[in-house]
């Protein structure tokens, strides 16, 4: 089973893209931190690998884990594919935040976009991961394209992740713990890749 790990930050469109996906035709099921982090169930926990367990021996071929923090938690390390959702234009960002929340000024609005993790930043990373593992959803446009955006990635997930192949691994759960573990250690090292890019200093970037 495939965990797409979704993040992205405010007034980008994150939770848009979890709805999209939980509905039809897609149907999956979303793992939900904002609302597990108030239950016994937070990240990390029994409690939640519980839930992306039950998932998994229901026959799903994915399972979406919605954490704003996926990054900055390392759950990224858990994750098949980690997908951003994100905007190019801050001033796209800023019109949608104080669309959404009328009462916020100009300046409310932009506090809270910095008092977040850059999407820029998060885009970047989740690119750095490589085709197949990282997917970037920019949302500077309508609903519809981000719709359509989603779907062609999902189609290419499927292609890498069929239905036979979850239950193929339903069936033979040693070769799903080996392959678990496999990707768990590829992933720690592209974070270590990362995280060593961003360490140098101006000159050993030139």
């Amino acid at each position: 089973m495939l965990l797409i790990g979704l993040t992205g930050s405010i007034a980008t469109g994150k939770s848009t893209v979890s709805a999209l996906l939980s509905a039809s035709p897609y149907s999956l099921p979303v793992v939900d931190a904002d609302v597990i982090a108030r239950q016994v169930v937070a990240p990390g926990t029994r409690g939640y690998r519980a839930v992306v367990l039950a998932c998994y021996l229901r026959g799903h071929w994915a399972v979406v884990l919605d954490v704003p923090l996926l990054f900055e938690g390392a759950l990224d390390r858990f994750c098949g594919v980690a997908m951003v959702v994100a905007v190019a234009d801050r001033e796209t960002q800023l019109a949608r935040l104080m669309a959404r929340d009328s009462h916020l000024s100009r300046e409310d609005a932009e506090n809270r976009v910095r008092s977040q993790a850059d999407v820029a930043v998060k885009a970047q990373r989740c690119a750095a991961r490589g085709p197949g593992r990282g997917v970037v959803l920019w949302n500077d446009g309508s609903k519809e394209e981000l719709a359509a955006s989603l779907d062609a990635a999902i189609v290419e997930m499927r292609k890498s992740s069929p239905e036979w192949w979850s239950w193929t691994l339903l069936a033979c759960p040693p070769l799903a713990v080996v392959l678990a573990a496999w990707q768990f250690w590829q992933n720690v090292r592209l974070n270590r890749q990362w995280e060593k890019s961003q360490s140098k200093t101006p000159k050993e970037k030139l």
